[in-house]
């Protein structure tokens, strides 16, 4: 049997508007945002590795390896993609695919890993994303190991939007709908979060 991808999950996140606490780790129904995406893609997936590059102690709890951005002289999501996946070819995992998700979108299908997978397998590139409703998702995305100079290349060029990357590494977009109101809703402020949490304690009523 072919073996799952890994998986990073982008950590990090502005605080400003969420009263100063690290955005991954507010809570929703009572357990973190974080949390929900962990439990939502370790079973897709043969492993996972969290990126932050801060709050530490508060992600190495969840017992999972906590990577930080390589310093390439930039921010942005994609280094921490590129981290990833520099930090999985270090170690010899010996994995063809790594999946990332932001852990700020704590909803997405289930079968998420499995088609991004299957959409890899069949591109030339070897890269694929979600697009929900003519929306693209670029951290809901597969990138195999062998992407690694390309990626690393556009990043010292200064191509740092994910999007554009995505574009023109010709990654093959995964075309996904909604099951429900609340698959791939990004959370930002407190006011989104408590939206989120009221329609899902609907959905457990209903």
């Amino acid at each position: 049997m072919p073996r799952k991808p890994m998986a990073v999950i982008i950590a990090g996140g502005s605080a400003k508007r969420m009263e100063g606490k690290e955005k991954p780790l507010q809570l929703l129904a009572g357990k973190p945002l974080l949390q929900h995406v962990i439990d939502g893609v370790r079973e897709s997936v043969e492993g996972l590795i969290i990126n932050s590059n801060s709050h530490f102690p508060d992600y190495k709890e969840y017992g999972y390896p906590v990577v930080e951005d390589l310093k390439l002289g930039a921010q942005s999501p994609l280094i921490g993609v590129y981290s990833g996946l520099h930090w999985y070819n270090e170690q010899k995992a010996g994995i063809d695919y790594m999946v990332t998700l932001p852990a700020d979108v704590p909803v997405f299908p289930q079968d998420l890993v499995l088609r991004l997978k299957q959409a890899a397998e069949q591109s030339e590139s070897g890269i694929a994303y979600i697009e929900c409703e003519g929306q693209q998702q670029p951290l809901f995305a597969i990138w195999p190991l062998g992407a690694l100079k390309k990626l690393r290349a556009e990043i010292a060029a200064g191509n740092l939007g994910s999007k554009y990357v995505l574009q023109k590494l010709n990654a093959q977009p995964v075309a996904m709908s909604k099951s429900s109101p609340e698959e791939f809703t990004n959370i930002n402020t407190l006011a989104e979060l408590a939206t989120l949490e009221a329609q899902l304690a609907q959905n457990n009523t209903a």
